[in-house]
C-alpha cells in the first residue's frame, strides 16, 4: 500500500537510532 512504504521507513529509522 501507500502508506506501507511510510511505516517501514519510520520503523527503519527508529532502529537506526
Amino acid at each position: 500500500e501507500a502508506g506501507d512504504w511510510t511505516i517501514t521507513t519510520v520503523l527503519h529509522d527508529a532502529t537506526a537510532v
